[in-house]
C-alpha cells in the first residue's frame, strides 16, 4: 500500500506539472515523423525573399509596393491573403494600401507587447486605424516555446477575459472556410516538413505579373519574409541543421492542418494523469496478484500498450497523450 500510495502520488504529480515533459517531446517528434502530414495544395506563400529585396530594394518597403502586391494578388480572387507584416507607424501611402486592401479579403497582424502599460499584463499594438478598418480581420501571432527551446504548440485564441483575440492564421482559415467546426484553443502543429516544403513564389515575381492568377485562385495566400535575417524565425522540431522555420511557413502548417481537419490537441493534464495511474494500478495488480516473473512480463505487455495507445491516439484520433510518466510509474514500481 506504500508503494502504490508514493507511486500513485508521483506518476499523477509528474503528469500534472510536465515532469517528463522533454521526454514526451521527444517521443511526439519520432511519433510524427512516422506520419507527416501533407502540405495543403490550397496553401501557397508569396516570399520577401533575397531575390525580392534584391530587386525591389531594402526593407521596409514603401506600402505602394505592398498595395500593387495586393492589386495582383485581387485580380487572381484568392480564398484568403494572409499577410505577415505590421503596419504599426502612419503614412501618407495608407489610403493606397487601404484601397488594395478593401479588394481581396486579407487579415493582419497585431502586435503584443507584455508587458503593457501602466501595470497591464499586455497591450496589443493594432495597424494604423486606415489599414486596419480595411482588413478582413486582424490577429494575434504570439508563439510559446516547449522546455526544449522548441515550438510544437500555437494558441489560436490568446489574451485574457474580455481581451481574447484569435490566431492570425485561424482568421485566415475562417476566411476561406466560414462553416468549418469549431477549432480548439490550442493545437499542436503537425508540420509538414522542413523549410520550403509549401510551394513558395518570390514576391518580386508576383509584383511583376510572371506568375498566372491560377497559382492563387481559390487558395490561401501566405505573405510573409523568409530572407535572411529579415522576419521572425522559429527552431521546431523539423528545422534540422540549424534552418529554422519562418513565420510564414509557421503560418502555413497551421492553416494547413486546420484545412485537412488534422490539426492535434493535447489532452488536458488531468487526463493525462489519469492516463498514467491506470497503467501504474494495472501493474499493481499484476503485482499483488502475479509471481515475479509473471509481473515483468504484464508490466512489459502495459509498457508497450501505453505506448501504442498513445501512439494510436496520434495517429487515428489526433490527440496526444503523453506516454513517459506512465512508463516512468512501471519502471519504479516493479523494482
Amino acid at each position: 500500500l506504500a508503494v502504490a500510495a508514493a507511486a500513485s502520488l508521483l506518476v499523477a504529480g509528474s503528469a500534472l506539472v510536465g515532469l517528463f515533459a522533454r521526454a514526451d517531446n521527444l517521443v511526439y517528434d519520432r511519433l510524427m515523423a512516422l506520419s507527416p502530414l501533407r502540405p495543403d495544395p490550397r496553401v501557397v506563400i508569396v516570399a520577401i525573399d533575397d531575390r525580392s529585396l534584391g530587386e525591389i530594394g531594402r526593407w521596409p518597403w514603401s506600402r505602394d509596393v505592398h498595395a500593387r502586391l495586393l492589386d495582383q494578388l485581387a485580380a487572381a480572387r484568392p480564398k484568403a491573403v494572409i499577410y505577415d507584416v505590421l503596419f504599426l507607424e502612419p503614412s501618407d501611402q495608407d489610403p493606397a494600401l487601404a484601397a488594395s486592401l478593401a479588394k481581396v479579403p486579407t487579415v493582419l497582424p497585431v502586435l503584443t507587447q507584455a508587458p503593457g502599460p501602466d501595470g497591464a499584463a499586455f497591450a496589443v499594438v493594432p495597424p494604423t486605424p486606415l489599414v486596419a478598418q480595411a482588413a478582413a480581420g486582424l490577429g494575434q501571432v504570439n508563439v510559446r516555446y516547449d522546455g526544449d527551446g522548441l515550438l510544437r504548440q500555437v494558441h489560436l485564441r490568446d489574451g485574457g477575459p474580455g481581451h481574447w483575440i484569435d490566431h492570425l492564421a485561424l482568421k485566415g482559415f475562417r476566411l476561406a472556410a466560414p462553416h468549418a467546426a469549431a477549432t480548439p484553443d490550442a493545437l499542436l502543429i503537425p508540420f509538414a516538413g522542413p523549410p520550403g516544403s509549401f510551394p513558395t513564389i518570390a514576391f518580386a515575381s508576383v509584383l511583376k505579373g510572371e506568375v498566372p492568377a491560377q497559382a492563387f485562385k481559390d487558395r490561401i495566400v501566405l505573405v510573409g519574409a523568409t530572407a535572411a535575417g529579415l522576419g521572425d524565425r522559429f527552431p521546431t522540431p523539423v528545422s534540422g541543421h540549424g534552418a529554422d522555420l519562418s513565420g510564414v511557413e509557421v503560418q502555413a502548417n497551421v492553416v494547413s492542418a486546420l484545412l485537412q481537419g488534422r490539426e492535434i490537441r493535447p489532452l488536458p493534464a488531468w487526463v493525462q494523469a489519469l492516463f498514467a495511474l491506470a497503467a501504474l494500478w494495472a501493474l499493481l495488480v499484476a503485482v499483488l496478484r502475479l509471481s515475479p516473473r509473471a509481473a515483468m512480463a504484464a508490466g512489459a505487455v502495459i509498457g508497450l500498450a501505453v505506448l501504442g495507445i498513445s501512439a494510436g491516439l496520434l495517429m487515428g484520433l489526433k490527440v496526444w497523450v503523453a506516454p513517459v510518466p506512465a512508463l516512468a510509474g512501471l519502471v519504479l514500481v516493479y523494482p
